[in-house]
């Protein structure tokens, strides 16, 4: 008889407890296995998105990982793509449903969190898409609050939580005034705005 496939929530849920009756029955009846497994997907899901906010695909990408470090730890192949990918489309469709996950929310909650943080419009985007915000409804949400001044208020928020420029500790030298445009730069802030906030000495007139 083939080795029935770990579908326990140890396996699965990487925090919280077991769930002793599908482990017990999927030792019983090893060919009732990856049913057992999905369902112990679904409750992965449904523990993650109580714990973390998340947009579709970065949930679809966690359920990936699990499935694969489950039959990484069982030493057996991880269940057939078309198949699995197919019921976690459901799984997230369900959970979508009764509103565990929504696009939308998540992405206009990262995007207030971001902003004031000082983070620029350019960092945002690539954020969102990381985290698997579909690309129109960033452009949406970021359209809806994009303005200059928006953008030069984020520039102030990040120079001042990296002493930079007007907030800098230590005293200004040519040197110096190139390293901090160069890290405006890198955060995506334009060479234009970086020069107006490294050379600021008055902060709150331009914010």
């Amino acid at each position: 008889m083939p080795e029935s496939r770990d579908c326990s929530s140890t396996a699965l849920v990487e925090e919280g407890g077991e769930y002793p009756e599908s482990n017990a029955r999927c030792q019983q009846f090893p060919q009732l296995s990856l049913n057992f497994l999905f369902m112990d997907l679904y409750q992965a899901a449904l523990a993650y998105t109580a714990r973390y906010a998340t947009s579709k695909e970065n949930l679809r990408r966690v359920l990936w990982r699990k499935l694969r470090r489950a039959a990484l730890r069982a030493d057996e192949p991880a269940p057939d793509s078309e198949e699995t990918e197919a019921e976690i489309s459901r799984i997230i469709s369900r959970l979508e449903s009764i509103g565990a996950v929504d696009d939308r929310a998540y992405a206009q909650a990262q995007l207030r969190t971001l902003s004031a943080r000082g983070t620029s419009a350019r960092s945002i985007r690539a954020k969102l898409q990381a985290k698997g915000v579909p690309a129109e409804l960033a452009t949406e949400l970021m359209a809806a609050t994009a303005t200059d001044d928006s953008e030069r208020a984020a520039a102030f928020r990040y120079a001042k939580r990296r002493r930079l420029g007007p907030y800098r500790t230590s005293a200004p030298s040519p040197e110096r005034r190139q390293k901090e445009l160069a890290a405006l730069c890198r955060a995506g802030f334009s060479y234009a705005l970086a020069t107006i906030v490294v050379d600021c000495a008055e902060p709150d007139r331009h914010r």
